[in-house]
């Protein structure tokens, strides 16, 4: 298919898809599910109204929210800006490749774990949700005897 053919085809799929503005906020576009070959960047299901859209993002280092994140007061970083966060770092809460969402919570980053480089994380019951730190793990760095403060490796 010629490149003018599939920028024609994305057009459509995206007029078909009705754009929100919540798409537009993170730079994305709305496509039906049934066109995710036309999505040069990364997709998500939040975002675009309709149950048979997706979000298209065509840049690959974005995060995005999810509800659980902003009712926290969150917001998304990508793994490399862990250590900005002063609060709670949960990776359950967002969306993207190697994101996770600074949350408020017990867990508050002493002086000791922002002097090493780290950041907070809590203890989950669940295994499935639980953070995985690649690196140190310092306990009592962050407050409430749940949280860990998590060194990264350098490199």
């Amino acid at each position: 298919m010629s490149d003018i053919a599939t920028e024609m085809d994305a057009l459509a799929a995206r007029m078909d898809a009705s754009d929100s503005q919540n798409a537009k906020e993170v730079g994305g576009y709305c496509l039906l599910k049934n066109q995710t070959q036309l999505c040069d960047g990364t997709q998500f299901s939040l975002r675009c109204l309709g149950t048979d859209c997706f979000c298209c993002v065509p840049d690959t280092r974005i995060c995005i929210e999810k509800e659980g994140c902003l009712e926290r007061n969150g917001y998304c970083l990508k793994q490399g800006g862990w250590t900005t966060c002063n609060r709670e770092i949960d990776s359950y809460f967002c969306l993207g490749d190697k994101c996770a969402c600074c949350r408020e919570t017990e867990c508050v980053r002493s002086s000791q774990c922002r002097n090493m480089g780290g950041y907070c994380y809590r203890q989950k019951a669940d295994p499935s949700k639980q953070h995985i730190c690649n690196g140190l793990m310092v306990s009592g760095g962050c407050g409430d005897s749940n949280c860990i403060c998590c060194v990264p490796y350098s490199g």
